[in-house]
């Protein structure tokens, strides 16, 4: 059986109650909207961009890989489903070792339900694939947080659940999402070194995004000089009245 090391760049980022919009995946959600997000800050009144960035173990792929497979690169975890479809048509179903903050086991989906594959999304490609065979086992392995904020069972079975790292094994390829939706453009560089770390074939490159962390810190001056102005006028006319 085939086996592929999925991760998605959001395992990396810690649990911050202040950053937890909502959200879908849109090109609004992935890139517009980070410049607003620049002025947010946390219960602790630290701006958001100082306290919500990726974590990466020491180390990281020498704890999880112990050969050299092909890599896909994807904006989106919906864009697994094309390369599982592609093992499954040469090799049958495949094993699926999930690093990621959300199990995308269907949230809300149930079993008489059938499958799209012109619908197939970020939160329900483990479903769809265990549903129809294409995924046989499917591990998931979340961040430690994930424990004090953990989320509903998987909707389907043959999923086992971990909250450290799976051990350092051999897989067919490893995919990586960005997941820009969840995830803040200002540390896409931080991305990118742990792709070519790798020292994996890359299929393909990200589209870039913005703003970078120094214009970030800039938009966030800005946004937040302009909130107070706001505030400040606001506090002037209801004195008026």
């Amino acid at each position: 059986m085939k086996r592929i090391l999925s991760i998605d760049w959001d395992y990396f980022f810690p649990c911050d109650e202040s950053y937890d919009w909502g959200h879908q995946e849109s090109p609004f959600f992935i890139n517009m909207i980070w410049s607003m997000r620049t002025a947010n800050k946390t219960y602790d009144d630290k701006l958001i961009m100082d306290v919500h960035r990726p974590m990466i173990p020491r180390g990281f792929w020498d704890k999880v890989l112990t050969n050299q497979p092909v890599l896909f690169v994807a904006e989106s975890h919906c864009e697994l489903w094309p390369t599982i479809d592609a093992f499954c048509g040469f090799h049958g179903p495949v094993e699926v070792v999930n690093l990621d903050a959300h199990h995308d086991c269907g949230y809300g989906k149930h079993p008489e339900q059938v499958p799209d594959t012109f619908s197939i999304e970020c939160g329900d490609w483990g479903f769809w694939g265990l549903k129809t065979g294409r995924i046989a086992k499917l591990q998931q392995h979340y961040p430690a947080w994930r424990k004090r904020r953990p989320e509903g069972e998987p909707e389907v079975s043959s999923t086992s659940v971990s909250f450290e790292l799976p051990v350092a094994a051999r897989y067919d390829a490893v995919f990586i999402c960005r997941s820009g939706a969840w995830t803040p453009p200002w540390y896409d560089h931080r991305l990118e070194h742990l792709i070519k770390s790798s020292g994996l074939e890359q299929t393909e490159e990200l589209a870039p995004r913005g703003p970078s962390l120094k214009e970030a810190r800039q938009m966030s001056a800005f946004n937040l000089a302009a909130m107070n102005d706001a505030m400040t006028a606001f506090e002037m006319t209801r004195e008026k009245k």
